[in-house]
Formats: structure tokens, C-alpha cells, sequence
């Protein structure tokens, strides 16, 4: 017992010793030579389409019917001031700065060579979709609609179609909306929740998305309520099953519809969704880059990764041989 405590107390010293002093940081790579540091699966390719200062925070992105890519910068991540980040609590103090960024390819080579604001002024954007000319943007606690109207790259129509996204914990934002093969968009809510309604209505209730994903029709402002609530992520395979993901749970299927399961309220579900891959404490890790002591450790390494979880679909080619079985 003494030997134990005496080794406490000398571990309980060194680190006060070196509270004060920095942690020891990874010089960060040159954009050319970061691409060259990633290990490809065979098959895929890697390439660098932009980098800062033409972009900077990037969560999300959509390319548009011109081959524009508008990109969701979140630099409120993941708050402005610590004071204003307290737990269970609307977080109103941040102002907003989150942003949308406009890259144009002028020469076709594949490589963006400028970049526009298109929106600013955002608070925790975290999705885009295009539609019409412009692009829904998930910005809790709203979702707006923007439009560049006069040909300038930057948004003078601003509309903000719905309201009511909790602004609570910046890891369990809404976010990822994706267009679905029915002509909605769909996003992840989330855990954060909220009474989601249109924001120029006056109503005091709305749709409770606690735990839930959501849906809407951009031509009728329709909103609704589906199954899913993971994190992060929301895609589409090509046969229009939706997968959501987070930073424990790298693909989770959405098995049972809301719609279906709100018939029979008496049914017992535990889950709506189902792990499609090894899950938690199951999933191996092997890095292949050494450990950064000053950016893998210590308060705020996890929520860090988390915002960037992120499920896509991936189609193999009709020759693969996995396409073919």
C-alpha cells in the first residue's frame, strides 16, 4: 500500500511539474506531400482539389449541376468562447461564423483555383443540399435556403425555411442532408433534438426530432420525423437503404420506417437500426502515422474526430466481381 502511494504521489508531482508546459506538436505536412503520405486501397484513387487558403474547416460539400463545389465551412467548431459551452443548455452566446464556400474549376483540370463566400455569418453548419440554383444548409438551430440570384457568388436570397434545431451539444448536431430516390431530403438529427417548425409560422409546438432523422419535400416545406438518430452520417445505397454512422458505429442500417412501426404503438422495438459492420470495442484500429502526443490526447480529442464521421455510397463497377455474384 505505502509503495502504491508513494507512486501516486511521485506521478501526481511530474505531472504538475509539467502542466505549464506545451505539448510537443506535429509539424503539419505541405498539401502535396500530406497526399503522398495516405495509403490507397487498390483500386481508388487520391486526389487534391483544394487546400488553404482556398478552403479551411471543411465538413461538407455538394457539387452543383455546373460542377461547382460549394463546401461547408464549420469555424465555429467546436465553440467561439468556452463560457458559452455549457452542458444541456442552448448555447446563445457563440456568435454566428460558420460558412459557405463557393470553388470554381477555370481551367477543367480538375483542381479548383478559386474560392467565393457564398454565405457567411452561419451558426454550426453541417450539411448542404443543392437544389433550383441554390442549396438547402443545415446551420442549427435553423435550415436555410441560399441563392445567388445576380451571378456575383455570393447568396442575396437567404431564406430561412425551418427552425427550431436544439443548440446544445456541438457533437449531436443535425446534419449530412443527402437527396433520397423520392425527390425529399433527408438529414440526421442527431441527438441534440428540438421542435422543428417552419420558421415563419408563429406555432408553438412542432415536430419532435429527439433522437430521430428527418425528411422534407423542397417543393412543399413538408417536414417529418423518420427513424434513424446516429450522430453523423446519412447516405443512400442504389437501392435506396439508408445507412447512418458515428464515431463508434461505422455503418448502422436503417431497418424499421417510423411510418411503419407508428401503426401498431403497442410493438415493442428496442432498435430501429441494425450494425451492418463490427461496432465499438469490436472495431481494430491500426495507424499507420506516429502518434501526435499534441493533438491525440487531452480534452477534446474525441469530440474532434467526431465531427468528422461521415457515411457515402460507393457503387463498384458492373465488370467488379463482387458486382457481378
Amino acid at each position: 500500500m505505502k509503495r502504491s502511494l508513494l507512486t501516486g504521489l511521485i506521478l501526481t508531482a511530474l505531472a504538475v511539474v509539467g502542466a505549464d508546459a506545451p505539448l510537443p506538436r506535429t509539424k503539419p505536412l505541405e498539401p502535396a506531400d500530406a497526399l503522398k503520405s495516405f495509403r490507397i486501397l487498390d483500386g481508388f484513387q487520391l486526389d487534391l482539389l483544394a487546400a488553404e487558403p482556398l478552403v479551411m474547416d471543411p465538413v461538407a460539400a455538394a457539387y452543383d449541376e455546373d460542377g461547382r463545389l460549394f463546401v461547408v465551412e464549420m469555424s465555429d467548431y467546436p465553440h467561439v468562447d468556452p463560457k458559452n459551452d455549457k452542458p444541456f443548455a442552448e448555447n446563445a452566446g457563440d456568435p454566428p461564423i460558420g460558412r459557405v464556400r463557393l470553388l470554381i474549376d477555370r481551367d477543367g483540370d480538375g483542381r479548383f483555383d478559386e474560392g467565393h463566400i457564398f454565405a457567411d455569418k452561419l451558426s454550426w453548419p453541417t450539411g448542404l443540399a443543392v437544389w433550383k440554383g441554390g442549396l438547402f444548409v443545415a446551420a442549427t438551430p435553423d435550415l436555410w435556403y441560399l441563392r445567388d440570384t445576380d451571378g456575383d457568388h455570393r447568396a442575396d436570397e437567404r431564406r430561412r425555411v425551418f427552425t427550431g434545431f436544439r443548440k446544445y451539444n456541438v457533437q449531436a448536431v443535425m446534419n449530412n442532408l443527402q437527396w433520397g430516390l423520392d425527390h425529399q431530403i433527408y438529414g440526421a438529427g442527431s441527438s441534440n433534438g428540438g421542435q422543428i417548425h417552419p420558421a415563419d409560422s408563429k406555432q408553438a409546438g412542432g415536430v419532435d426530432i429527439l433522437r430521430k432523422d428527418f425528411r422534407f419535400d423542397p417543393r412543399s416545406d413538408q417536414f417529418e420525423a423518420i427513424s434513424g438518430g446516429a450522430r453523423f452520417g446519412n447516405t443512400f445505397d442504389d437501392w435506396g437503404n439508408r445507412f447512418l454512422c458515428d464515431i463508434r458505429n461505422p455503418a448502422q442500417h436503417v431497418v424499421l420506417p417510423a411510418r411503419d412501426m407508428a401503426r401498431n404503438p403497442y410493438l415493442p422495438v428496442p432498435r430501429a437500426l441494425n450494425d451492418s459492420a463490427d461496432a465499438g470495442d469490436a472495431i481494430n484500429l491500426f495507424r499507420i502515422s506516429p502518434p501526435n502526443p499534441g493533438g491525440n490526447c487531452g480534452p477534446g480529442a474525441g469530440p474532434r474526430s467526431a465531427k468528422r464521421c461521415r457515411a457515402a455510397n460507393w457503387s463498384a463497377p458492373a465488370t467488379s466481381p463482387r458486382r457481378a455474384e
